[in-house]
């Protein structure tokens, strides 16, 4: 096991520009699950651990009130240029918003970088009681189908009750 820190192995302050340049997208079939799980547009919606602002970018496509986080300055700076969208360079363990703020929090393929107990805490503070979560993942055609992976639904559930269980349908590119 590597005795890394979560800040030690999460640099992605280095390798912004050729993530920007290289990080695939979400076929257009994920983001309409998102759509149909929280219909409402006027949500306010955060994305955490959002990089460079791919997802972020397309939930602008739905909703109004959106806000992308992320520790990595760097992936900010790429983010928020040629965007009206409000970027924050911030930790998920740390989010800087007040409680009960977001009606929809969404984690594209970050959850793992982070430290899941803060990192949990931090995201169901943040959410209004009737909020809603959306972690989804992104697996190798073969290795899965689903968009949360166990790790993830495991440490959720020890903070949000009826976690409902991870999305097995096929998406294809």
């Amino acid at each position: 096991m590597n005795n890394q820190t979560v800040d030690e192995r999460n640099q992605f302050s280095k390798v912004a520009l050729a993530y920007a340049k290289y990080r695939r997208d979400y076929p257009d079939q994920v983001y309409n699950l998102i759509y149909n799980f929280c219909e409402n547009g006027e949500s306010k919606v955060l994305d955490v651990g959002c990089g460079t602002g791919i997802v972020t970018k397309h939930l602008e496509e739905h909703y109004r009130d959106i806000i992308g986080s992320d520790k990595e300055g760097e992936m900010i700076e790429i983010a928020q240029k040629d965007s009206d969208i409000s970027f924050i360079a911030a930790k998920t363990e740390e989010l800087p918003f007040n409680d009960e703020t977001f009606d929809l929090v969404t984690v594209a393929s970050a959850y793992h970088w982070f430290d899941y107990e803060l990192a949990g805490r931090e995201i169901y503070r943040v959410l209004k009681p009737s909020g809603k979560l959306c972690v989804f993942w992104k697996y190798d055609r073969g290795v899965s189908r689903s968009y949360l992976p166990n790790f993830a639904f495991k440490n959720l559930e020890t903070f949000i009750q009826k976690v409902q269980p991870t999305i097995k349908e096929p998406v294809n590119r």
